[in-house]
């Protein structure tokens, strides 16, 4: 008789995971943060972020540089080339077709 475990989430198997990659890299002690290049430990305050490559991030870290990237893609966006195509009826405020 096998017994399976199933994780309740996609998700969470996927952490599971990548935690499980990352875990060399904190045993050696050597892991750092992907984003700022401080120091991640296993135990703390700090939360942190595991990824499937190996790495980690601090969780305050990753949230801002995703926000850094958000912004630049909105401000993309906007721009007077953008603004000027005559394919972006939208953003011009224009109805659609």
């Amino acid at each position: 008789m096998f017994t399976i475990f199933a994780p309740a989430t996609r998700r969470e198997s996927i952490n599971s995971l990548a935690a499980a990659v990352a875990w060399d890299n904190f045993a050696s002690g050597a892991a750092r943060c992907r984003r700022c290049g401080g120091a991640i430990a296993d135990r703390g305050p700090d939360a942190w972020i595991p990824f499937a490559d190996g790495s980690a991030a601090h969780l305050t870290c990753e949230d801002r540089w995703e926000l850094q990237r958000l912004r630049a893609r909105a401000e993309n966006a906007l721009t007077p080339d953008a603004l000027a195509d005559e394919a972006e009826v939208t953003v011009r405020g224009g109805p659609l077709p």
